[in-house]
């Protein structure tokens, strides 16, 4: 699919999956056709899906998959990780302080 370029607009397709050893291969692949770690991390993070419970445990289960690759041996995938990382944990803290207000407001 990164090969061809009929499809280069769909290149981030086989990474919105789980952050497993398939797709650990499948960032490899991205990374040595040019892309770079950040786009490689924004497209594995942007998956679609549901879940029950608090979004920030939702997060949290995203972070722990990243979090696997984070001493992986291969440079880009660390900064992959990195990458998802950072805009995870982000997201969580934002998603605790909202949980947080809705627990003493209410849900408004």
């Amino acid at each position: 699919m990164l090969r061809d370029q009929s499809l280069s607009a769909h290149w981030y397709h086989p990474l919105q999956r789980e952050a497993d050893k398939t797709w650990r291969c499948r960032a490899e692949i991205a990374l040595q056709e040019g892309r770079t770690p950040q786009e490689v991390a924004e497209a594995s993070v942007f998956r679609s899906g549901s879940w029950i419970g608090p979004y920030s445990t939702h997060l949290q289960s995203l972070i722990d998959e990243f979090s696997a690759w984070s001493a992986d041996s291969d440079a880009g995938i660390r900064e992959v990780a990195r990458y998802a990382l950072e805009w995870l944990s982000e997201r969580k803290e934002r998603a605790l302080a909202r949980e947080r207000q809705e627990a003493v407001e209410g849900l408004g």
